[in-house]
């Protein structure tokens, strides 16, 4: 997962969200 750098429980819902337009 690479967004930001932040991997934090609340963030992971949103990295995900964000990795899925990121690819």
């Amino acid at each position: 997962i690479q967004c930001n750098g932040l991997f934090t429980p609340r963030n992971i819902e949103t990295l995900l969200g964000g990795t899925e337009i990121g690819k």
